[in-house]
C-alpha cells in the first residue's frame, strides 16, 4: 500500500495555520485588561490567556498597590529630618510617640504629598494603610530610631502609604459579573511571538493559529513583552540595553482565611523572615470576611528557580511566624490561596538611571500593574496601570 499520500496529507495538516483578523486583541489577564475590555465598544476583540478564566485574575492580589509616597525621598527626609530634630531639642520618645512617622516627617518637612491619581470612587478613603516593621518583639512605625531589616529587591514599594482598592467600585459591578461578561471574548492558548509591521501585529499561537490585530494591549510586564517580540529591532538600542534594570524577583501571594482577629487595621505589616539574618520579609494587610479576616501577603522570591518544597517551605514559614507573634494555633487557620506571580516587575526598584529606558511602541499598550515608572522616578500609584489606556 502507497503511503506517500497520506504522509503528504498528515504534513500538510502539521503546518496548516488559521488565520484570524481582530481589531483589539489583549494577550494576558489582570483588572486592568478586564475593564478594558468592559470600556471598550470594539466588538471585534480578543483576550489570550493562559488558563481558563478564574475569579482570582479578575481581583486584586496581596497587599495593596495604590501607593503614592517614594520611599527613597522618604528615607532622606527622616535623616535630614532626624538631624533637625536633634539640633531642635526633641527627643527620642517624642519621636518614637509620633502616630504616624510618614506624616509627621511630611509635615515638618512641609511637603504636600501628592493625591493618589485614582478615581475617588475606586478607593475606599477611610482605608488608608500606613507600614509598620516587626523587631525585637514589637512592632514599629518607619522613620523612628529603630530601623527595619534591610529591604529586599521590591519591598520598599510597599512600606509607602496605599488605600485599599474597592473592586466593585472599580468595575462598578460585581467580579461574578465581570467574569461572564468577558468570558465569551476569551480564548486560551499561549502566544509563541508577536511580529510588529507598519500598522498590524501578527501573534502566532501555539496551536498553530495567526492572529492580526491592529492593536494589542499587554497585561503582562515589558521584558516579558520584549521577550515574546519576533523582530526586536523595532525597539530603541537603549531600551535594549538597559532591560536589564526592569527585571525583578517573581512574588508568591499568600492569603489566608483566619477564624481569629487579633490584627491591626490598616496597616502594612513588615514582618522578617528570619529574626537571626536577613531574608526578606513577608509583608501584609488583614482585612475582614465573613468568617473572620483575611491576610493578604506576599513575599519576593530570592530563589531563580523556586521549587514545589521551596515554596511549601515558605507558606509553613508564614505561618508559623504569625502563630508565634499574634498567639494562633493552626486551627485558627481556615483556608488559603496562593499564587505565582513569575512577572519581572520592578516594584518600588527603579535605578538611577532608569531614565535611559523609553519605551516606544504606538500598536501595543502596555496594560498593567507592572509599567516601567511614573513622571517622578519611582513614583508608582494604581494610576500608573491605566495610563496606557488612553493610547
Amino acid at each position: 500500500m502507497d503511503f506517500s499520500k497520506l504522509r503528504e496529507s498528515v504534513n500538510t495538516q502539521e503546518v496548516q495555520t488559521t488565520i484570524k483578523e481582530v481589531e483589539h486583541l489583549y494577550v494576558g489577564i489582570n483588572p486592568y485588561i478586564a475593564k478594558h475590555v468592559l470600556g471598550s465598544d470594539i466588538e471585534s476583540k480578543r483576550v489570550i490567556i493562559d488558563n481558563p478564566l478564574d475569579i482570582h485574575d479578575l481581583r486584586f492580589k496581596g497587599p495593596s498597590i495604590d501607593r503614592h509616597i517614594n520611599i527613597t525621598e522618604v528615607k532622606v527626609l527622616n535623616e535630614d529630618q532626624a538631624k533637625k530634630n536633634q539640633n531642635d531639642g526633641i527627643g527620642d520618645n517624642e519621636i518614637k510617640d509620633q502616630e504616624n512617622a510618614f506624616e509627621k516627617v511630611a509635615e515638618n518637612a512641609d511637603i504636600a504629598k501628592e493625591p493618589l491619581a485614582v478615581c475617588s470612587n475606586n478607593v475606599d478613603n477611610q482605608k488608608i494603610y500606613d507600614a509598620i516593621f516587626y523587631k525585637d518583639g514589637k512592632f514599629r512605625a518607619f522613620g523612628g530610631r529603630t530601623q527595619p531589616q534591610e529591604f529586599f529587591s521590591g519591598e520598599a514599594f510597599y512600606s509607602s502609604t496605599a488605600r485599599q482598592m474597592n473592586e466593585e467600585s472599580f468595575y462598578g459591578c460585581s467580579l461574578e459579573n465581570v467574569k461572564t461578561s468577558i468570558e465569551p471574548v476569551c480564548q486560551e492558548s499561549i502566544v509563541m511571538d508577536m511580529e510588529f509591521l507598519d500598522s498590524e501585529v501578527i501573534v502566532r499561537l501555539a496551536d498553530n493559529e495567526v492572529i492580526k490585530a491592529n492593536k494589542i494591549y499587554f497585561g503582562k510586564s515589558v521584558p516579558e513583552l520584549v521577550e515574546l517580540t519576533k523582530n526586536k529591532d523595532i525597539y530603541a538600542e537603549e531600551f535594549l540595553n538597559n532591560l536589564d534594570l526592569l527585571a525583578g524577583p517573581e512574588k508568591l501571594i499568600i492569603e489566608l482565611e483566619i477564624n481569629v482577629d487579633k490584627f491591626e487595621r490598616n496597616k502594612t505589616y513588615f514582618i522578617p523572615f528570619s529574626q537571626n539574618q536577613e531574608s526578606g520579609h513577608f509583608i501584609g494587610e488583614f482585612c475582614e470576611n465573613p468568617r473572620g479576616v483575611t491576610g493578604k501577603f506576599i513575599f519576593h522570591l530570592n530563589n531563580d528557580d523556586p521549587s514545589e518544597q521551596y515554596l511549601t517551605a515558605v507558606i509553613k514559614k508564614l505561618k508559623s511566624t504569625l502563630r508565634r507573634i499574634f498567639e494562633l494555633s493552626e486551627s485558627n487557620f481556615l483556608g488559603e490561596y496562593i499564587y505565582l506571580d513569575r512577572s519581572p516587575a520592578p516594584v518600588g526598584g527603579a535605578k538611577e538611571n532608569s531614565d535611559e529606558i523609553t519605551y516606544e511602541n504606538n500598536l501595543c499598550a502596555m496594560v498593567s500593574a507592572y509599567t516601567m515608572r511614573g513622571d517622578s522616578g519611582e513614583y508608582f500609584s494604581h494610576n500608573q496601570g491605566l495610563t496606557s489606556l488612553n493610547y
